[in-house]
């Protein structure tokens, strides 16, 4: 029976299939429904009695603006799980970080940016532009709100076609926000692509900022996984601090056995 199923791998393709299945309406009462649960208060209560301060939460692109063609209109249901969010980490002392884990075009080929068809943001103007108002818009929102710990500018970028179109692009979002937020932390990812591909905050000469690394180094338990962290990912981090010259953010790992 499986063989006879759908694969579907992000966001947007889910939807669609949703809706050939049981009809528009059908597909928003699912989203809707789905989107109530994903993150609740409980969420970032547990968080918090389990001693931690921080969540980092992905955010794609169509939940906040729409889509359509000749169309730049707010989405104002995705604005306002935003700002529940945001009075649930103020409710239970936490920091939230936003993260466009799905720009428009999609920032890399890979499915966790939410389209069939991405990897085409670097060289799409448009794209770009629709990011940085989307950016600027959310800096605006949340100038003053002392919870939000900085805003993660695109989720591991592994789609630009050189250094000159990361640098750009980046340059591009960054100055959306600080048009209107000139102190929030605006982070920048390395998006495990080379040295010479990528550019981090103190080249581009930006101020109040820090460079995410994601990294998966293994282990099938909490144990192994610490292990091999100390083991190699420090020295890593260390060495990407020394070359970037600005903090270096652990965002992403995992315990895991990889599947042979």
């Amino acid at each position: 029976w499986f063989d006879g199923e759908p694969w579907i791998y992000e966001e947007r393709s889910f939807w669609r299939w949703l809706e050939e299945r049981f009809g528009y309406a059908g597909m928003l009462d699912l989203r809707q429904a789905w989107r109530d649960h994903y993150i609740t208060e409980t969420d970032i209560e547990e968080v918090a009695a389990l001693g931690l301060n921080l969540v980092r939460v992905p955010v794609w692109y169509q939940v906040l603006e729409t889509d359509q063609e000749g169309e730049n209109a707010f989405v104002l249901e995705g604005w306002q799980r935003l700002d529940l969010l945001l009075t649930w980490a103020r409710r239970h002392g936490v920091y939230v970080m936003l993260d466009m884990h799905g720009a428009p075009g999609g920032q890399s080929p890979w499915w966790h940016q939410g389209l069939e068809n991405g990897g085409f943001f670097f060289e799409t103007p448009a794209c770009v532009d629709k990011a940085a108002r989307i950016w600027g818009a959310l800096a605006h929102y949340f100038k003053d709100e002392a919870h939000i710990a900085g805003f993660d500018l695109l989720n591991e970028p592994a789609g630009a076609p050189d250094k000159a179109s990361f640098c750009a692009a980046h340059q591009v979002l960054y100055d959306a926000v600080r048009a209107e937020d000139p102190a929030r932390i605006v982070i920048i990812e390395d998006g495990f692509m080379a040295p010479d591909a990528i550019c981090g905050p103190a080249e581009m000469g930006w101020t109040n900022a820090m460079m995410q690394y994601h990294d998966y180094p293994g282990g099938d338990t909490a144990e192994a996984l610490l292990a091999n962290v100390e083991g190699k990912e420090l020295d890593t981090i260390r060495l990407m601090e020394d070359r970037i010259g600005a903090p270096l953010f652990y965002g992403e790992f995992n315990v895991y056995q990889p599947v042979n």
